[in-house]
């Protein structure tokens, strides 16, 4: 992550946010325990980092209308756009790493890692 942290500190925003960012710019619309293991976040941590979020306009939380006990969070426009706006970037850092490591070797690791996760859960 030290690689990506200039580029979201110049954004204002924490490697934590970017996941929730990310999470909600490619699955629209979840509640807060899906975002919440969809971005590798304890759900007390989920909550004070989606205030900030919506703080900032980044993200949306209401009711779920079929169940109001349930919060959904959604990316706002404006996420949307900082999202659009640090991807390529982002892309450009992964090819970098994967630069120094040899191509293909960080998809790779996080695919082992992602499968470890479902194997874990």
């Amino acid at each position: 992550m030290r690689h990506f942290r200039p580029m979201l500190a110049a954004h204002g925003i924490t490697e934590q946010q970017w996941r929730v960012l990310r999470v909600l710019d490619e699955q629209a619309t979840l509640d807060v325990t899906q975002v919440a293991e969809l971005s590798c976040l304890l759900r007390p941590s989920l909550t004070r980092i989606s205030r900030a979020l919506q703080e900032e306009g980044l993200i949306e939380a209401f009711h779920d209308p079929k169940d109001r006990r349930r919060t959904l969070l959604r990316i706002s426009d404006k996420g949307r756009a900082l999202v659009r706006e640090l991807t390529p970037r982002s892309q450009a850092i992964y090819s970098e790493l994967d630069g120094m490591i040899g191509e293909g070797k960080v998809s790779e690791t996080v695919e082992m890692l992602e499968a470890l996760l479902k194997k874990l859960a």
